[in-house]
């Protein structure tokens, strides 16, 4: 006679719902059934399973990951996850694996041996929604996870956990419990490197004992390495408040070479003009000579004086007679009172 077998049962953190069966359409609609009941509860999805029907696995998963459903499940894979049993896996978080147990991903085919055009289309996309789930739960590239899916990659719990498939091993979860199940001012024990047959202890007794010496020497080292960290972060932040004002400095300094630079460049182009505008004097006054040349002019008093417009030469040559100094004065005064006129009509 068949014994039957549990697979709903009532714990004292919520609901253990458990795969042991090849995924079919039967157990999709188990499982959803069962999830819908329990909405708002910590459920725990106990899987041993070969896979089985994609679509079965895709609808559990989706059923999981709905936001309106807002369930909170967590897989424990117990000796084999794979093909739809690994879809179903993938989720739920967290996601834990014995650490005797395997895992597999590949590609989704048919019982046919040539598959029609439309049947391949089907398995196409089946496969590109397996692509698109494994690589945002392990976070690489779609090209990595075919590679996996091609070969058909059965994996050990050690390379699942390293890929993203799963968040970690059933025997670290059970430790990390016991370790933090009760405060340390009761049992004066704190978290700290163990053996592994040392957490194989643990994980049978249900407890873990520390000496006080072990604690204080941890401890020390904790300090030590806090005190280092600290040290670091003290030296990179001073490194970078020099590089601070050292920026500063050169940015305050080019600025003030830009500020003399302009004020020299708007003197220089001030003194040009300057220049320019004298420049054009002179020219202005030098056309002015051109056309009215200055000669020099002996006055009867026997000075000379600058007078434009004459061409009489001062006297020279033998003395004159007084007859001739009269007349030669009589030219000069004359030649003075043309001048004035001519200064004066100027």
């Amino acid at each position: 006679m068949a014994r039957a077998i549990a697979r709903e049962i009532r714990t004292s953190t919520g609901v253990e719902l458990v795969i042991t069966e090849p995924i079919t359409q039967w157990t999709a609609e188990r499982i959803i059934s069962q999830l819908s009941a329990y909405k708002g509860e910590k459920v725990t999805l106990s899987i041993f399973s070969g896979g089985g029907d994609a679509f079965a696995g895709f609808a559990i998963y989706d059923y999981i990951t709905a936001a309106e459903n807002a369930l909170d499940v967590e897989a424990r894979v117990y000796g084999m996850a794979a093909s739809a049993a690994m879809i179903i896996a993938a989720g739920c978080s967290p996601r834990l694996i014995g650490e005797s147990s395997m895992a597999m991903i590949h590609n989704a085919f048919s019982m046919e041996a040539e598959p029609d055009e439309k049947t391949q289309a089907v398995l196409d996309s089946m496969n590109e929604r397996q692509l698109e789930i494994f690589s945002k739960l392990t976070g690489k590239r779609k090209d990595s996870v075919k590679k996996l899916m091609d070969e058909d990659r059965f994996m050990d719990a050690e390379e699942a956990v390293s890929l993203g498939l799963f968040t970690g091993t059933i025997a670290q979860a059970k430790l990390a419990a016991l370790l933090t199940n009760k405060p340390m001012s009761e049992n004066k024990t704190r978290s700290f490197k163990v053996s592994a047959a040392d957490a194989l202890k643990a994980i049978a007794s249900g407890t873990i004992e520390v000496p006080e010496s072990e604690i204080a020497s941890a401890d020390a080292d904790k300090v030590k390495a806090l005190d280092e960290q600290i040290a670091n972060i003290t030296k990179e932040r001073d490194e970078l408040k020099a590089a601070k004002e050292a920026a500063e400095t050169a940015k305050a300094t080019a600025e003030a070479e830009k500020a003399t630079a302009e004020a020299a460049k708007v003197d220089a182009e001030a003194k040009v003009t300057a220049a320019t505008e004298l420049a054009g004097k002179y020219q202005a006054a030098l056309d002015a000579l051109k056309k009215n040349p200055l000669v020099a002019q002996v006055m009867p008093d026997g000075t000379q004086i600058v007078v434009p417009g004459t061409s009489t030469p001062p006297p020279t040559g033998p003395a004159l007679s007084e007859r001739d100094k009269y007349v030669q004065e009589a030219a000069n005064y004359f030649q003075e009172a043309k001048a004035r006129m001519w200064g004066k009509k100027a």
